[in-house]
């Protein structure tokens, strides 16, 4: 349920300092950020639950991906992208979208290239009740939706041995 062996989570960007220190600890690290947001295609829109992750994310587990909404998933393990989103077959279905097809994301543009079939975290947050959107870590400065008062929730994931973990948790 984490997508990692320790997760932190904060209204504002989690500082540098907990990253640095699980490095140096030996954990490996990934951010998400979490916001509800509408979505647009041309006329239609659709509220979402909007994840950013970076690279190394997920820590534990794996995201499933389909080629087609309620599709045969399979696991993956990049994240999208830049330039890309990765969807809920619920909005691709609200949306009458395709695959290829682009989606607008506060002020970016974004080409919807794989169904998002599961997220080993999702559920963590009253956000998560609506159809997920997945995007590059890097992509959401271009999007221009957070900014003060945004309703973001940021999230440190770590992962590493059990004593180095439980060794963290006291940092």
């Amino acid at each position: 349920m984490l997508a990692a062996d320790l997760r932190l989570e904060a209204p504002t960007p989690i500082p540098a300092r907990y990253f640095d220190e699980a490095r140096k600890r030996g954990l490996r690290s990934a951010q998400v950020l979490s916001f509800p947001t509408a979505i647009f295609s041309g006329e239609l829109s659709q509220l979402a639950a909007l994840n950013a992750v970076t690279s190394s994310y997920p820590l534990r587990g794996h995201l499933r991906v389909a080629d087609a909404p309620f599709g045969a998933p399979r696991t993956t393990s990049r994240v999208p992208g830049h330039g890309e989103v990765w969807i809920d077959a619920r909005i691709i279905a609200q949306l009458k979208l395709e695959l290829g097809t682009t989606l607008r994301i506060g002020t970016a543009t974004f080409r919807v290239t794989e169904v998002l079939d599961y997220r080993p975290d999702q559920g963590t947050g009253f956000v998560n009740l609506a159809p997920a959107a997945l995007l590059n870590y890097d992509d959401i400065a271009s999007t221009q939706l957070v900014q003060e008062g945004s309703r973001a929730t940021y999230a440190a994931l770590f992962a590493g041995s059990p004593a180095a973990v439980a060794d963290f948790r006291e940092f």
